[in-house]
């Protein structure tokens, strides 16, 4: 396959008829059938041609059920909306003189109206300069924007040139061939031009794409910048995604960085920032480091098919642990206390009733108090047996349904507080942003990445629950509650008094280091959105990569890559390790029984002070009155 270089003019012989070539073309056009018929056919013309023009679309609208003609004077707006909603195989039949022909290549280029659907087939006559419309269309076509030239350069058979990318990335014009005699050889030409992406193959040839990313672990890494300002990936799952891309479809890379070091987003202005910007710019190919899909950047750029989902959750410090004061009246709510008290008060009394009553009525007498009663039925539910010799069968019914309850009652607080003692108990954690508000009046400060995504679902909220929490940020002093980046605020919530919200896998692996077991992560997941590669829009390679990401998630591969980093960098931090070290005691300490000691020192307490007041009562006796 030569190359057309445009070097010096090119001998043009004016034929017969003027639209000889042009009927030509359609006559082959219209004889296709099956997957290479376009959906759409618009013929654009200039003045020059317009007799021509008609005569093509006397052809074209009797045999072909989706046909338009406009006329090109000036600028593409009859037919800018054609190109832009184009939702089938479009083909664009343009017979206009060369200049025009730059100028419409010119106007695409500008307002950035390339299609992967839309497909360019020019028809040059004789007398129309080969050379001239080559050579001016050179830099103005994108990668992905097919061009099929269709001219007669001598008393010969015409000559075939499209468009092809190569292997640095710079997009020419190359001889395909003659346009041929027959009809077969014809319409190979146009099912070149008309074939779909995904059904042609993708070789790159080794060619080099510029590749732009942000360090952003375990997505992508990037290492510090080389003597000669180069930068190298050096892991993340992202990058084995890219890797395994480059050895299916043969390309390799270079790393480019953003000037801003942002992902970046179009603005107001139609400017585009960051890596995004550079993508849209087509000063690199792909950008990678956890790019999110958004209707915004989707106008400039192109995604790839999504290939993980992310979402944000709330980092803290973890829960306090309860103090253990108290925890031998854990294991029953005071509802529970309120009751098993009255219950031992009034049983002795009953039990006494019910014993008295029965040997009033055979006479016999009553040896112990209604003091003993009670203070027997107390023995019975801490385990120290039952003093009582009962003679009644009344007197045993009771018993023995108060021995029932004892047994429940001691049973379920032994169990409940050996579980109590072996699994601490902890304050409420932060789990929801149903919490913040109380988490904030304690004097915590809610902070979050500025200038992203993450702000903007807050600030853009007109109602529920994500507008109440953009109340809660600190808006007076901004620094405190919109961060640089994801160190900035990992480091502070180790300070305690900071609320973090971002999104999950990345602050867990900036935080492992650190040690997992000094944050908290929230149980409520929000804000679900869509990472993928963002892609040079019309690019032909875009449906080969997501075939083979397909295949990819299919298999497992991008979590067990994400896992492996995470997982290989969780067990290299010392503090991870010291943390499951910690975690393995068991052992009774004082912490546990202070609760029991606590008891005995009010006990002692109270006795004195019962004391106290028995001699008091028996000094008031003794006075003479």
């Amino acid at each position: 396959m030569a190359e057309y270089l445009g070097v010096g003019p090119l001998p043009l012989v004016k034929i017969g008829y003027r639209g000889r070539l042009q009927s030509d073309v359609v006559t082959t056009l219209i004889a296709m059938e099956g997957k290479h018929r376009p959906s759409l056919v618009q013929l654009l013309y200039d003045e020059e041609h317009k007799e021509t023009a008609e005569s093509l679309s006397k052809m074209l609208s009797s045999r072909m059920s989706g046909f338009l003609m406009f006329q090109y004077e000036s600028s593409l707006k009859p037919a800018r909306r054609m190109i832009e909603m184009a939702l089938g195989m479009t083909l664009l039949l343009v017979i206009c003189s060369p200049g025009k022909i730059v100028q419409i290549f010119s106007e695409i280029n500008l307002d950035r109206l390339d299609s992967h659907l839309v497909r360019w087939l020019l028809v040059l006559r004789g007398n129309d300069s080969l050379d001239e419309v080559i050579l001016g269309l050179g830099g103005l076509i994108f990668e992905g924007t097919r061009v099929t030239v269709v001219a007669e350069v001598s008393r010969g058979t015409p000559v075939v040139f499209a468009t092809a990318v190569d292997t640095d990335g710079v997009t020419r014009f190359y001889e395909q061939g003659k346009w041929g005699k027959t009809a077969g050889t014809k319409e190979r030409h146009l099912q070149d031009l008309l074939e779909p992406d995904e059904l042609r193959p993708c070789n790159m040839k080794g060619r080099v794409l510029n590749v732009t990313a942000l360090e952003r672990m375990p997505h992508f890494g990037i290492s510090q910048p080389n003597p000669d300002g180069t930068v190298n990936a050096t892991g993340g799952f992202e990058l084995m995604l890219l890797e395994t891309l480059g050895s299916v479809f043969n390309f390799t890379f270079r790393v480019i960085l953003p000037e801003d070091g942002s992902f970046g987003n179009p603005r107001p202005d139609g400017t585009v920032t960051g890596m995004i910007g550079l993508v849209a710019r087509r000063e690199a190919s792909l950008a990678f480091g956890g790019v999110t899909l958004t209707d915004s950047r989707d106008r400039v750029i192109d995604f790839s098919y999504p290939f993980f989902q992310a979402y944000l959750s709330i980092f803290s410090t973890p829960p306090e642990q309860k103090s253990r004061a108290l925890a031998v009246l854990s294991p029953f709510t005071y509802e529970v206390w309120i009751s098993v008290i009255i219950s031992i008060v009034a049983i002795g009394p009953i039990l006494y009733g019910i014993s008295k009553a029965a040997r009033k009525i055979r006479r016999d007498n009553l040896d112990l108090s209604a003091q003993r009663y009670s203070f027997n039925m107390f023995r019975n539910i801490v385990n120290q047996g039952n003093a009582l010799s009962l003679s009644f069968w009344s007197e045993r019914i009771i018993l023995f349904s108060w021995f029932i309850f004892c047994l429940v009652c001691v049973a379920l607080y032994s169990g409940t507080l050996t579980a109590v003692f072996a699994v601490p108990s902890y304050e409420k954690p932060i789990n929801s942003l149903e919490d913040l508000p109380k988490a904030v009046k304690r004097g915590l400060t809610l902070c979050v990445n500025g200038a992203t995504t993450h702000e903007f679902i807050f600030k853009e909220a007109v109602k529920g629950i994500f507008k109440d929490t953009w109340a809660l940020f600190n808006h007076k002093d901004r620094s405190e509650s919109f961060l640089s980046g994801m160190e900035v605020g990992v480091s502070r919530v180790l300070t305690g008094k900071y609320l973090y919200i971002s999104t999950e896998n990345k602050v867990r692996f900036v935080a492992a280091p650190f040690g997992l077991n000094k944050f908290h992560v929230g149980t409520q997941k929000f804000f679900f959105h869509n990472l993928g590669m963002a892609i040079s829009s019309g690019v032909p390679y875009r449906s080969h990569f997501d075939r083979m990401l397909l295949r990819m998630i299919e298999g497992g591969l991008l979590i067990k890559w994400d896992n492996d980093i995470f997982y290989k960098l969780a067990q290299s931090s010392p503090a991870n390790n010291e943390g499951e070290k910690k975690s393995n005691s068991s052992a009774i300490t004082l912490e546990h029984l202070q609760g029991a000691f606590l008891m005995v020192v009010f006990g002692y307490l109270i006795a004195v002070l019962v004391l106290a007041i028995e001699n008091a009562a028996v000094l008031m006796k003794g006075k003479p009155h």
